[in-house]
């Protein structure tokens, strides 16, 4: 996704700060996070209709970062959690995200 896309709704420079996105994340996961926020922008007001792509993008490059150890398991929930409002299971199955 380019620069471009993201400055029609908000300028990128303010991208990270407006969302408090972790700056120590890979470049391709902050990429994500911010392509996901601004879909869901455009979602809220209507007529977009590619947010279930960027909401499976966000959750796979979240498990990525997970499985290369990137980041950890619990930073991982904690993005899912977050960002695409999922809980963590409380079986003892952590693992299997």
């Amino acid at each position: 996704m380019t620069g471009a896309v993201h400055e029609e709704v908000f300028p990128m420079e303010d991208m990270e700060e407006k969302f408090k996105i972790d700056s120590t994340l890979p470049p391709f996961l902050r990429e994500s996070i911010k392509a996901f926020l601004v879909g869901q922008e455009k979602h809220k007001k209507g007529g977009y209709y590619q947010f279930d792509m960027d909401y499976c993008d966000l959750q796979s490059d979240i498990n990525v970062c997970e499985v290369e150890q990137m980041i950890t398991a619990d930073e991982a929930w904690k993005l899912r959690e977050q960002y695409l409002g999922l809980e963590r299971a409380q079986n003892g199955l952590e693992g299997l995200a």
